[in-house]
């Protein structure tokens, strides 16, 4: 936008800048779009790829680092519902400012994703900044990323790769005491089709039921994660059915 364009150009001002806009319409290198005035984008990708092939990476590193911190300034309180943009800024600008802005917009622009039923692009957002933290010690923002990495690969029809992903979540917040957390990613393979390749995680509904005892409510999630560990994994019908029953009681009281 125009408003976004005079924020990210300090050196000329706005009436330069729209000279500046004036000849680039003139020459059919952009267009305004109609929807809204002073909106503007590249009338072809190509012209696009061309211009920002001739720069240097240095230069588009330290371009993208500008963009990133000024549009975030820009959009202020706002800034998580831009996460998308700002996330792809910060991961093109990380070699300059680290990766954890690109974290944290990865984070917010992919779980917005999810909610959406947009899974290959979240998917992409969360492996992006997976790659950048890989190497780290899960942490609750890392935890955070794998897990709705693992949610967006099994809507992807990638179930092995999403169990991986979830497996690891689900041991990091029993191994910090996060038991929350630890049974909504417990539960998550009961709302897909591929149980049998997510064995592994519902069976860690028996481990953590034992220290959730004050806590009915997270009994009551975990009973029902383990009558379908039960039912459909160990084909013990009979087992899961009293898993079930307690569930319910314990839902009722």
């Amino acid at each position: 936008t125009l408003e976004q364009l005079n924020a990210l150009i300090d050196d000329i001002n706005q009436d330069r800048l729209l000279d500046v806009l004036e000849e680039g319409l003139s020459a059919r290198v952009i267009e305004e779009l109609p929807s809204s005035v002073g909106l503007y984008q590249f009338t072809h990708a190509l012209i696009q790829e061309t211009l920002v092939n001739e720069l240097s990476l240095a230069r588009r590193v330290r371009l993208h680092a500008h963009i990133a911190q000024t549009l975030e300034s820009l959009y202020g309180s706002e800034a998580e519902s831009h996460a998308t943009q700002l996330a792809y800024h910060f991961a093109q600008a990380e070699p300059m400012l680290g990766n954890e802005k690109l974290l944290k917009y990865s984070l917010a622009a992919g779980q917005s994703a999810l909610g959406n039923f947009a899974f290959e692009q979240a998917a992409t957002l969360f492996e992006r900044a997976w790659a950048s933290n890989m190497e780290s010690e899960l942490n609750p923002q890392t935890a955070s990323l794998i897990y709705g990495l693992g949610q967006a690969q099994y809507e992807s029809d990638r179930p092995a790769e999403g169990n991986a992903n979830l497996l690891a979540a689900a041991r990091h917040y029993i191994d910090v005491g996060d038991l929350e957390n630890a049974t909504e990613v417990i539960e998550t393979p009961t709302t897909f089709s591929h149980v049998h390749q997510s064995a592994e995680i519902i069976s860690l509904a028996s481990d953590v039921l034992p220290l959730v005892s004050h806590h009915p409510n997270l009994q009551c999630r975990l009973l029902h994660v383990r009558a379908w560990d039960l039912i459909f994994v160990q084909n013990d019908y009979e087992g899961g059915m009293l898993a079930l029953a307690q569930a319910l009681e314990l839902a009722k009281g």
